[in-house]
């Protein structure tokens, strides 16, 4: 009689309390999974829209997309992939330090042939600097396609000069390892060829204030 009481006690227990808690878990589970999904399918459309839109600014088509989110990756980030290694932008970064200079100094050497070394070295410290480096990452926008930190972000760090320089040389340094230097040469010569007719024409109205000046003196 006791066990039969027990028994109906537990059937009683079962069926009002533990399946029915059982089976809103189970629901709430299923909620969650197809949210979660959903929200990953969203996130993968405005990572790729966001990278399209780039893309167009630069007029250029990655080949290899890794290269692209990688180069935007700041190292507050802190995402880690399978091999557990942080992926960020700072190897990208100073790959595209050395194609920069690399192609800065190319362009400079070919184009103003009358210029003395010591003309040239200043004017390329100049165009390698991290104020124009930055301005050139605004024209394209980069501030708003980086990938950073909670905290980072919360901070201003999309408008940060250092950030924006960083990240520029990275996007070259992945341009040059997905297409070769001839593509990342033909992407920043625009860049490149703007900002020094803006410094030597700077140059030139220094110089010439500075004639009349002593003159006066």
């Amino acid at each position: 009689m006791v066990l039969r009481f027990a028994l109906f006690v537990f059937r009683y227990i079962l069926n009002t309390i533990i399946l029915p808690i059982y089976y809103y878990t189970l629901y709430v589970s299923f909620i969650h999974y197809r949210l979660n999904k959903k929200d990953i399918m969203i996130l993968k459309k405005e990572k790729d829209l966001i990278a399209n839109n780039l893309e167009k600014k630069l007029d250029y088509k990655f080949k290899n997309r890794i290269l692209l989110k990688e180069a935007l990756t700041h190292p507050s980030f802190q995402k880690k992939s399978l091999k557990d290694k942080k992926t960020n932008n700072q190897r990208l970064e100073f790959l595209g330090d050395s194609v920069l200079n690399l192609i800065v100094i190319e362009h400079l050497y070919r184009k103003l042939a009358s210029f003395s070394e010591g003309k040239l070295t200043k004017i390329k410290s100049v165009m390698v600097s991290k104020d124009i480096l930055a301005k050139w990452a605004d024209q394209l926008s980069l501030g708003k396609y980086i990938i950073l930190g909670k905290g980072e972000d919360s901070t201003g760090g999309r408008k940060k000069l250092s950030i924006l320089a960083d990240c520029f040389e990275a996007l070259l340094g992945a341009i040059y390892l997905d297409s070769g230097l001839q593509k990342a040469k033909k992407i920043i010569s625009p860049f490149i060829k703007k900002e020094m007719e803006l410094i030597i024409k700077g140059e030139i109205i220094f110089l010439a204030f500075c004639r009349k000046y002593l003159k006066k003196r």
